[in-house]
């Protein structure tokens, strides 16, 4: 049996300094990753790093309030480091790999970051001034409340790519990779931005087409270079004939929502992932889907439609390995975006730990009819909500809740109050949630209903005064659940899209 680490349990193996020391001292004899071993550059709070630092592996470090001053970096590999409240000042941070990494409100000044790579991380509160970012890559990565101002040379590949309210000052955003990225929230000053791929990208026709900063659009047609956003919607009108006639729907579908022509660009929509299906290409499958449900232009039934429509193209029997690999990772995700969660909702998981053995399938479904029962309130509607048992005894309960976040705190709290009596301890979140006096607004683009405004506590009182159904249910359940034997060992939350810490 494989034993277990208990609270407060030092790891089972222990050596002294003596024995780390010989132990570096014949690792480093093979001259592989000698910075790693030497521990130069390792996980840190407070430190300055100064020092040439060429080569070091970093991967899932953590450098909090760190300063990195005219340090090197070069080569370096970090994948999954995390950056907190850092400084790097006329650091060379060139040919780095930061993928999967976490960047936090740190400042980049004077730094020279060609080709440096931070894809596929989330980087939220930074800023990047006076800096070489020739080459300098965000793909797939998630950039939130950041800026770039006054830095030299031109960005790499940035395509998939998040912007949420982000800001570019004096850049060239051109000769580089931005397809299928998202403006989801920018603002540009003195920005040219790139003519063939702004039809490819997810709102960024309409931000061009109706803002008011300082940009432009690259061309050659006069000696400036570049075009006006004026310009270049009426190039947007003869990009509609070239795409239709070339059968190039995505950047089609983009051009006819910007510019309001939603029949046709559902139709445009419905073509290209039939072609795509056939192309067996449903990564381009989901950037169809993502383009149709954030304009919201589509009732379920026709969003049910375009997946069924999916399926009927895809010709599972027909694929090879790869076309099945691919149709397995993508599949999922367009699930949850039509069917599921096509107003991209927060979602979150509320886990009940019970007492709950496999011979007690009475008490398992007392407690599973309780909880739909509120998962399923007409006042409070949550997108498809379902409840989930473990297969282990004693058994765990996961509630899949996705709405809004009023919503989801709503529902959450009206299900600790019918457990509330047969609950041994609640963690910090669960007493919160119960507790709690208000919710504050956050600063998501989700529209906001107005219990967002309103004190939680204060809402779930008042609901139960004016609707004595609810709250004869509510006592009902609450009494059923307290008399049967049912213990709640634990009650913990999850959220996925938003922090419930936040609005507590």
């Amino acid at each position: 049996m494989i034993p277990s680490l208990k609270n407060n349990q030092e790891f089972p193996l222990s050596y002294d300094t003596q024995d780390f020391n010989e132990a570096v001292s014949r690792i480093i004899r093979h001259k592989q990753s000698v910075i790693k071993f030497d521990s130069i550059l390792s996980s840190a709070d407070g430190a300055v790093f100064p020092g040439d630092y060429t080569l070091g592996r970093i991967s899932h470090n953590c450098f909090k309030n760190c300063t990195f001053d005219s340090a090197c970096l070069h080569d370096v590999a970090g994948l999954g480091v995390t950056f907190d409240h850092t400084v790097f000042k006329n650091a060379k941070i060139t040919y780095a790999l930061f993928q999967n990494c976490v960047i936090t409100d740190c400042l980049f000044e004077n730094c020279d970051m060609e080709d440096t790579h931070l894809g596929f991380g989330y980087i939220s509160d930074s800023v990047w001034t006076g800096c070489n970012i020739n080459g300098l890559g965000f793909s797939g990565s998630y950039m939130k409340n950041c800026r770039f101002v006054d830095n030299k040379g031109r960005f790499g590949n940035m395509g998939n790519a998040c912007f949420d309210n982000v800001y570019f000052k004096e850049h060239r955003l051109t000769n580089m990779n931005l397809e299928y990225s998202e403006f989801k929230d920018v603002t540009m000053e003195q920005v040219t931005l790139p003519f063939s791929q702004m039809p490819y990208i997810f709102g960024g026709l309409d931000y061009l087409l109706n803002t008011n900063d300082s940009v432009t659009i690259s061309s050659r047609i006069n000696d400036d270079g570049c075009i006006s956003p004026k310009e270049y919607r009426d190039v947007l009108k003869d990009m509609i004939v070239f795409f239709s006639y070339k059968q190039e729907y995505f950047p089609l579908a983009n051009i006819l929502l910007a510019f309001h022509h939603d029949k046709e660009a559902w139709i445009a929509v419905l073509s290209g992932i039939v072609a795509a299906c056939k192309q067996k290409d449903f990564r381009m499958c989901k950037y169809y889907c993502k383009l149709i449900t954030m304009r919201n232009i589509a009732t379920q039934d026709q969003l049910n439609m375009l997946y069924q429509t999916l399926i009927d193209n895809s010709q599972v029997n027909q694929m090879t390995d790869a076309q099945y690999h691919e149709y397995n990772l993508y599949m999922p995700e367009i699930r949850d975006m039509l069917c599921y969660n096509p107003h991209k909702y927060p979602t979150a998981e509320l886990r009940l730990q019970t007492n709950i053995t496999d011979i007690e399938s009475e008490k398992m479904m007392l407690l599973q009819r309780g909880l739909d029962n509120i998962i399923h309130l007409d006042d409070y509607p949550l997108e498809h909500p379902s409840i989930e048992i473990s297969h282990n005894s004693p058994f765990d309960i996961i509630i899949h809740l996705c709405g809004t976040p009023a919503t989801i705190l709503i529902v959450a709290a009206l299900i600790l109050n019918i457990i509330s009596k047969v609950c041994d301890t609640y963690n910090n979140l669960a007493q919160a949630i119960s507790n709690t006096q208000e919710i504050r607004l956050n600063q998501d683009t989700i529209e906001l209903n107005k219990l967002e405004k309103a004190k939680l506590s204060s809402e779930i009182e008042n609901l139960e005064l004016q609707n004595e159904k609810l709250r004869l249910e509510l006592d009902k359940e609450q009494k059923t659940i307290t008399e049967s034997g049912i213990i709640i060992v634990k009650a913990d939350m999850t959220c996925n899209d938003f922090n419930p810490y936040k609005w507590l």
